[in-house]
């Protein structure tokens, strides 16, 4: 299978860099255009304006994330989606030298992450992994909670649909990392009101540095 070499196109983080020196009094700006029902896919467009002043953009791009079980979108589909709008709004207008180099690096790289493991099944993928980060939820004390908190939490919850997300993937994996775990059962103290954080805190902390600390409703992502 193809396998591109990604020292050949720019990162976003470059393409802003050159806009920039380009355009001092330019600006990006980006928006969240759509979010499915479920709350795990994302649509962001950026717009790019030569100046601070223009009302209207010079370019306009678009970029689809959702989250996944590994990788980058495990955490951050919509910070990615936002990173991928702003790329592709740049290119839009005139910073790619070619056709070629017209996608940015990390466009390439979620290529290169999918040529790797296209065709094959998830479970052998799922052996493959590498397992060190990885914790099994049946010897956790903290799952117990998060099961609970799954089957108990009403659907119109603002942790609904991360936990029993989490709960899903922990029944169909039986290993989750470490911070996925640390993050769902907090989001499970905060409805159950019990056990309090500290009831667990070496886990949690190992995870969460400073985790007991958080406000009350702050999301753990």
């Amino acid at each position: 299978m193809a396998h591109f070499d990604l020292s050949n196109y720019a990162t976003v983080a470059e393409r802003i860099t050159r806009f920039y020196e380009d355009h001092p009094d330019g600006r990006i700006a980006t928006e969240m255009v759509h979010i499915s029902e479920s709350g795990k896919q994302f649509v962001v467009k950026a717009k790019i304006f030569a100046s601070i002043a223009d009302d209207v953009p010079v370019s306009t791009g678009l970029a689809e994330e959702h989250f996944a079980d590994r990788g980058p979108n495990e955490t951050s589909p919509l910070e990615n989606a936002e990173t991928s709008a702003i790329g592709r709004a740049l290119v839009n207008w005139k910073y790619s030298s070619t056709a070629e180099s017209r996608p940015s690096r990390e466009e390439m790289e979620k290529v290169n992450r999918g040529t790797v493991t296209q065709g094959v099944p998830d479970r052998v993928r799922q052996a493959a992994a590498p397992s060190g980060d990885k914790i099994q939820v049946a010897n956790d004390e903290r799952w117990n909670w998060i099961c609970q908190a799954a089957d108990t939490l009403p659907d119109s919850h603002k942790s609904y649909t991360f936990v029993t997300d989490i709960r899903a993937k922990g029944d169909k994996y039986r290993s989750l990392s470490e911070k996925q775990i640390a993050a769902a059962f907090k989001a499970a103290c905060e409805y159950l009101g019990t056990p309090k954080p500290t009831d667990l805190v070496a886990p949690v902390a190992a995870a969460f540095p400073g985790a007991t600390e958080l406000l009350a409703g702050e999301e753990p992502f």
